[in-house]
């Protein structure tokens, strides 16, 4: 076991199906004894699915393994945890064990198990990294019958006081913003007509209209545009109006849209609705937008300068993001520091991106306020070389070919039967073309303008430097 001869013998698959088993803690200590399970250790597709089982309101990030070390590891000053104590064991920052119990009789619907449980009002303010409470949950799992529970408990609290309907709690929530939360269309029913209904804010400057479009429930939000259809474009303390807090469900989009809600309308920050149907990767929202809006490509915001593509790439939402791009997006644009789209995508090591940028002619020759171009930051070396190669092919110092194309670029298999100009140059880059096999392809390389290339890559290749990192390296020397 501490050699790990004998794993290393097993394919990957059935490696990583074992690995799937070990708690992380457990995969974090084996890891700690050997370079080969360190190295396996490491491995995204390992991750991937432990960031969604223990972490089930994350997006993924193209590196889970990191992603799920950082949450694992992170700090919560307002936990009253002292910095680096590891978070996993719950998720919540308050580590308890009854709270997991709690968690997963939400999911599994044990009502029984979560009346024993002695619920109190503070249980419904605690919520996890992403700012998901016990609330959050039982809407996640569609549990009704444990959200009507909840509000129960809400209701006891609520009753016992003063002046009911004139109480909001620390956080400025009323019993109205509750009852939205815990899906209480009767009780919000017999109140709606009050006046006073739409009034009261919390503490985000958010009514039950804009707590019915977070939680994407289009009957409540129906009934409360019938009683009050002039609170449609309110803006809470961010400057989101009801739309964009419901960009999670493209049918109540449609219908807010249908009843005039103004999609020009922008956050404080110069935000639009497509920056944060980009942020959480609504897809469907997004193309819908697109399509019938196309003009929101090009809004920037008032702060940072960045447009939807750029949030698309910073919150890791790469089908959102590679949708922008085939879609018109301005890939030249630089933020208010000088950074690209390309620049983005290299700081954020996401290969996807910066292939889809490069194929759709991306410059890589774009310097921000640095003076840094994308092949300047600090990423991966693969993606590295690959701007680099996309610089060499757009140099001025060598003649351009309208025919040259990447199309063929990214393709995982080189079929040396059928090789073209761009496969010969990802082989070079990648290791997998020596000199004699380079001097193969000569014909092909200069018969697409490419001879400044080849003969660089035929020095490096008979200087054994075949390898991306050492030959980007040799080549920006």
């Amino acid at each position: 076991m501490q050699s790990g001869i004998y794993l290393a013998d097993l394919s990957p698959d059935i490696l990583y199906y074992l690995l799937s088993w070990l708690k992380p803690m457990e995969l974090a200590s084996m890891m700690m004894t050997n370079v080969f399970f360190n190295q396996l250790g490491q491995n995204n597709h390992l991750w991937k699915p432990m960031v969604k089982k223990h972490f089930p309101f994350a997006n993924p990030e193209n590196d889970t393994h990191d992603q799920f070390r950082r949450i694992y590891t992170d700090k919560n000053e307002n936990a009253g945890l002292k910095p680096g104590l590891h978070l996993y064991k719950s998720f919540f920052i308050y580590n308890n064990k009854n709270y997991r119990i709690l968690i997963y009789s939400i999911k599994e619907n044990l009502l029984a198990d979560i009346k024993k449980m002695n619920l109190q009002m503070s249980d419904f303010y605690k919520q996890d990294k992403y700012g998901h409470s016990l609330i959050d949950y039982a809407w996640r799992y569609n549990q009704q019958g444990i959200l009507d529970y909840f509000f129960h408990i809400i209701l006891l609290h609520y009753s016992n006081l003063d002046k009911l309907l004139q109480y909001t709690d620390s956080h400025k929530n009323h019993l109205y913003h509750w009852a939205v939360k815990c899906n209480q269309s009767e009780y919000l029913q017999a109140n709606i007509k009050d006046s006073k209904i739409m009034q009261v804010c919390n503490n985000k400057e958010r009514n039950i209209l804009h707590f019915a479009c977070l939680s994407a429930n289009i009957e409540l939000v129906k009934m409360i545009l019938e009683h009050h259809p002039d609170f449609i474009d309110t803006q809470d303390y961010m400057g989101n109006t009801p739309l964009m807090l419901a960009v999670c469900s493209l049918d109540l989009v449609r219908y807010l849209l249908s009843k005039e809600a103004d999609i020009n309308k922008f956050q404080y920050q110069g935000k639009c609705i497509l920056h944060r149907a980009c942020k959480l990767g609504a897809m469907d929202v997004i193309e819908y937008i697109v399509k019938n809006h196309p003009k929101l490509l090009e809004i920037t915001s008032s702060d940072y300068a960045h447009t939807p593509l750029i949030d698309a790439i910073r919150y890791g939402q790469t089908d959102a993001g590679k949708y922008l791009i085939r879609n018109k997006a301005n890939l030249q644009h630089a933020d208010d520091e000088g950074n690209t789209a390309l620049h983005w995508a290299a700081r954020e090591k996401n290969m996807e991106i910066v292939k889809e940028l490069i194929d759709c002619a991306a410059s890589p020759y774009i310097e921000n306020d640095m003076h840094e171009l994308a092949s300047d930051l600090k990423t991966d070396i693969e993606i590295y070389g690959l701007i680099l190669l996309e610089q060499f092919i757009r140099s001025p110092n060598q003649p351009k070919s309208s025919s040259f194309s990447l199309a063929n670029f990214f393709k995982p298999a080189f079929d040396e039967a059928s090789l073209d100009a761009a496969q010969v140059l990802k082989a070079v880059c990648l290791g997998h073309m020596d000199n004699k096999k380079l001097e193969k392809y000569k014909d092909i390389l200069q018969e697409k303008n490419l001879r400044y290339i080849y003969s660089q890559l035929k020095d490096y290749c008979a200087s054994g430097l075949g390898r991306a990192d050492k030959l980007v390296m040799e080549i920006r020397e």
